[in-house]
C-alpha cells in the first residue's frame, strides 16, 4: 500500500499496525560469549517483555562477520530477521574483502550503547603500562604479536595505528571474535589485544589480564577501569569506541522500524536492562533510525582516512 506523509510523521495509528505474530531471529554475526552476543542475550532475557514475540538468538562466527552479515541481508525484509550491526557494518568493507558494502545493503534499526576499545596484556606480562608495551613494539619491530576479532576491525586497526605512531610494525593475528582473542592472551600465545571492556572485564576482575590503556577522550566510570588511564594520558592520541546497536535486511517498512525504535527504546529504559548492559561495560546510548544510519555514514567517512593511512600494514601475511 502506499505510505502517507502523516504517518510518518507519527500521528501513531498507522504506525501502531505492525507487530510480529511468530518469533524473530535474531543474527549475532559472532560466536557465543563475546559482548556482542551478550548484548543481544540482554534483549532476550532481561528485556523480552518489550517485545510482542520472542527472540532466537543465532550465533554466526567467521569470516570476520561475513558470514551472519550476509544471511542478514539475504533475508526478506518484512521484520522477522534482525541482526547485530555495530561499528564494523560501516568499517570492514573499507579494510578488507567483503561480499557486500554492509551500510548499504542493511538498514539500521536503532543503536543501544557504546563503549571505548580498551588495550589488554596478560597479567604474568612484562608491560605494566601503554607506555612499556610501545617500547618494547618500537625497538623490536614486528616481533609482538597483537590478536584481533576480525581482519580490519578496530581490534585490528587501533593496535596497527599505536605501532605507525611510534614507526614500527606489529604482527597481528585474526580471530573469530573477542572470546577467541581473550583465550589467545589468556594462553600466552599473544601479546596484547584491544578489545570491547565486555570481553575483557570478567579477566581484568579475576586477575589474569591486566589492561594498560582505555581508548577514549576521558577515563571510564566502571569501577574496575576508572583508575585505568586513557592511552591520551600516555602521550598517545588514539581514541576508538564500539557502538552497538541492531539492523535489518534494506527495505523494511517504515511501520516495522517504528516497532523496533519504540520496543528497544522502552527496554533502554528499564532499570534491568540498564544494569545488565552496563555490567557488560556499555554505556546506553540509544539513537533511532535516522540517527544510527547517519552514524554509519560518518564513521565510514572517518575509518577512511585511517585505512588510507595505514595502507599495506593491514594486509595479513
Amino acid at each position: 500500500g502506499s505510505e502517507s506523509s502523516e504517518a510518518a510523521d507519527g500521528d501513531g495509528e498507522a504506525q501502531e499496525l505492525w507487530a510480529p505474530e511468530k518469533t524473530v531471529d535474531f543474527i549475532v554475526p559472532f560466536n557465543a560469549g563475546g559482548s556482542s552476543d551478550l548484548l543481544a542475550r540482554v534483549f532476550a532475557n532481561q528485556g523480552s517483555s518489550y517485545f510482542d514475540t520472542e527472540f532466537v538468538i543465532i550465533n554466526e562466527g567467521g569470516g570476520s562477520c561475513s558470514i551472519g552479515l550476509t544471511d542478514l541481508i539475504t533475508r526478506e525484509p518484512d521484520g522477522y530477521a534482525v541482526g547485530i550491526c555495530n561499528n564494523g557494518v560501516p568499517t570492514l568493507p573499507l579494510s578488507m574483502e567483503t561480499p557486500y558494502v554492509y551500510k548499504d545493503e542493511l538498514d539500521a534499526v536503532c543503536m543501544w550503547g557504546i563503549a571505548p576499545y580498551v588495550v589488554v596484556v596478560n597479567a604474568d606480562s612484562e608491560y605494566q603500562t601503554l607506555t612499556d608495551l610501545m617500547d618494547a613494539i618500537k625497538e623490536n619491530p614486528n616481533s609482538l604479536v597483537s590478536g584481533a576479532c576480525s581482519a580490519g576491525s578496530n581490534t585490528h586497526i587501533e593496535m596497527e595505528m599505536l605501532a605507525y605512531m611510534v614507526d614500527s610494525d606489529i604482527k597481528s593475528v585474526i580471530f573469530d571474535g573477542g572470546s577467541s582473542a581473550i583465550a589467545a592472551l589468556l594462553g600466552n600465545n599473544i601479546d596484547v589485544t584491544v578489545q570491547t571492556p565486555t570481553d575483557a572485564a570478567q579477566y581484568i576482575e579475576s586477575g589474569d589480564l591486566r589492561c594498560v590503556a582505555v581508548l577514549a577522550e576521558e577515563r571510564m566510570t566502571d569501577e574496575l577501569f576508572a583508575d585505568i588511564p586513557t592511552a591520551i594520558e600516555q602521550g598517545y592520541d588514539l581514541t576508538s569506541e564500539c557502538f552497538q546497536g541492531v539492523g535489518a535486511p534494506k527495505g523494511l517498512p517504515d511501520e516495522v522500524i517504528a516497532y523496533y525504535e519504540k520496543c528497544f527504546s522502552e527496554a533502554l529504559q528499564d532499570p534491568a536492562v540498564v544494569e545488565a548492559i552496563s555490567n557488560l561495560g556499555f554505556e546506553v546510548h540509544y539513537e533511532n533510525h535516522e540517527e544510527y544510519q547517519a552514524r554509519w555514514d560518518r564513521t565510514a567517512e572517518e575509518f577512511q582516512t585511517i585505512v588510507d593511512t595505514l595502507g599495506d600494514r593491514l594486509v595479513i601475511s
